[in-house]
């Protein structure tokens, strides 16, 4: 199907399309395929393809569609039951009246009009601000609760401030003698035991076998020299078992 051009036949165009041809709730149809489009030739409607819309619905081809034949045949039997001649339903046919269906030449849209969707986003920001308006007066309400609770608390001082004035008042007067406070605490000092004292160094030592002067200088603190020059030792390596030797006193 073409689009129609303006100043076209338009009369011409719709008497192509198939009457069954309707929208789903049957109040619109448009010159061109939709998928809102439903065959009202069957029962239930059904959906038709843009393609067989294209080739068959739209066009004078529609009058050889078996659906659209079968859907003319009971309308006539319709007709016949209730008794009117269908030579004087096509004479009322050919008067001038108001179509019932509207047809769209073009694809319907949800908003009528620009002012339309302006006003419907005027209607959202006036929403917007009532609900900040709302927000705004609650945290008044809440900001002047608040204050109360901790006005209150700052009114009743805390235990340990006001012990702590009291005490200071009652050191400044005057009138307390000073028999009537209390004496401190005295914390008891740690006494530091003595270190333990040291045995006092043998004077004399004998020696014994395998022993020699520098481990017996080891032994009691001092030196090699210091053993020879109280013993009169000339040559260190010449001990003998048994014999006593003189210590330096410390």
């Amino acid at each position: 199907m073409q689009a129609v051009k303006p100043g076209a036949d338009t009369q011409q165009v719709l008497a192509g399309m198939c009457p069954y041809l309707l929208s789903e709730d049957g109040a619109w149809r448009a010159a061109r395929p939709m998928r809102e489009h439903r065959c009202t030739a069957v029962r239930p409607p059904a959906p038709l393809s843009a393609d067989k819309q294209r080739r068959l619905c739209l066009v004078e081809a529609h009058r050889t569609c078996p659906a659209f034949e079968a859907a003319q045949d009971r309308r006539a039997a319709e007709l016949a039951r209730a008794g009117i001649s269908s030579y004087a339903l096509a004479a009322r046919q050919n008067r001038p009246l108001a179509r019932t269906t509207p047809v769209a030449l073009d694809r319907p849209t949800a908003v009528s009009s620009p002012r339309a969707l302006v006003a419907g986003y005027e209607r959202l920001g006036q929403i917007g601000l009532v609900a900040l308006i709302l927000l705004a007066g609650l945290a008044l309400v809440v900001a002047r609760v608040l204050p109360s609770d901790n006005a209150g608390a700052a009114r009743s001082p805390s235990p340990p401030l006001a012990a702590a004035a009291t005490a200071s008042a009652a050191a400044s007067d005057p009138r307390e003698s000073p028999s009537d406070r209390p004496e401190p605490t005295r914390t008891p000092r740690r006494t530091e035991r003595p270190s333990p004292t040291r045995p006092a160094q043998p004077e004399t030592y004998t020696v014994k076998r395998g022993d020699t002067l520098t481990e017996i200088a080891e032994r009691f603190d001092t030196t090699v020299a210091v053993l020879q020059r109280l013993n009169s030792i000339a040559n260190p390596s010449q001990l003998r078992v048994g014999q006593e030797l003189k210590l330096p006193q410390q």
